[in-house]
């Protein structure tokens, strides 16, 4: 399972991916029934 953190602190823990907030993701579902998550990384 791929951790995404999400927080101003969440990089100190290692996930695979981070955002400083909410506004970095956005979460959509697929025609499939999966759940996708684009990440928004901010320059």
């Amino acid at each position: 399972m791929r951790v995404i953190g999400i927080g101003p602190r969440a990089a100190a823990h290692a996930p695979a991916a981070h955002v400083p907030d909410l506004t970095g993701l956005t979460v959509a579902a697929a025609a499939d029934g999966s759940i996708l998550v684009t990440l928004h990384p901010r320059d």
